[in-house]
């Protein structure tokens, strides 16, 4: 028993050792845009770490049920989805040890779009 004690301890440790060290903030965007209007947020991603990193923004579709609980779904399957209006800018950061940058969201709606 203590040897798997010990090997889970080190599986453990090698995994937290090799996890990227970042933070995103804000953490949740909102919108409020009529069609026919834009909108733009910005976000700012830090990179903790002690070496550089390279992130890879992308977007997605997701739905929340009665009970607050989030599930991923398909781009494009609601209704509801904003993957034609919405755009990161730039959508790939190079962060040094400690270092930060940002990120736009621009937001889009076309005229008559009350979907969204």
């Amino acid at each position: 028993m203590r040897v798997l004690s010990i090997l889970l301890f080190f599986g453990v440790l090698c995994t937290a050792v090799s996890a990227q060290d970042f933070e995103v903030a804000p953490v949740m965007v909102n919108f409020q845009v009529e069609p026919g209007g834009s909108d733009s947020r910005r976000v700012t991603i830090t990179n903790h770490a002690d070496k550089k990193q390279l992130f890879t923004l992308k977007l997605s579709d997701y739905d929340i049920d009665d009970n607050g609980s989030i599930k991923k779904i398909k781009e494009g399957e609601s209704s509801r989805s904003l993957k034609e209006f919405i755009s990161l800018s730039p959508s790939i950061l190079e962060l040094p040890p400690n270092g930060t940058g940002t990120v736009d969201l621009i937001l889009n709606v076309p005229a008559g779009e009350y979907g969204t």
